[in-house]
């Protein structure tokens, strides 16, 4: 049926529509993924802030702790728009006094299966 008219359009055209449609859908998942992560490292850089500022810590004291010659990234963590890498963590609990879930804002439970 491939180039045959079907009610004024032809199967390729039905085709491509299908494809574009499934296209369309790919691309709000990954849109919403990438929104989730957005407000995700925004809500970790509110943390992180509000525990350096009880400490009464400056971002290049942080920053330096971490092994930064500026505050640059730290900032940018603050303000959600890069990611926390999972080595810098147990950094900044020792440097903060907290735990990972006071930065992360998850609480993980332990596996009970495990050893």
């Amino acid at each position: 049926m491939t180039g045959e008219s079907i009610k004024g359009t032809n199967s390729w055209s039905m085709r491509s529509q299908n494809e574009v449609d499934k296209t369309s859908i790919a691309d709000i998942h990954i849109y919403m993924f990438d929104r989730e992560l957005e407000i995700t490292r925004r809500e970790i850089g509110a943390r992180l802030r509000e525990l350096r500022k009880r400490k009464s810590l400056t971002q290049c004291e942080l920053a330096k702790a971490l092994g930064h010659n500026s505050s640059t990234r730290l900032n940018q963590i603050e303000l959600g728009r890069t990611r926390l890498y999972a080595e810098e963590l147990p950094i900044l609990c020792e440097m903060l006094n907290c735990s990972s879930s006071d930065i992360i804002g998850e609480h993980i439970e332990p596996n009970e299966d495990a050893g």
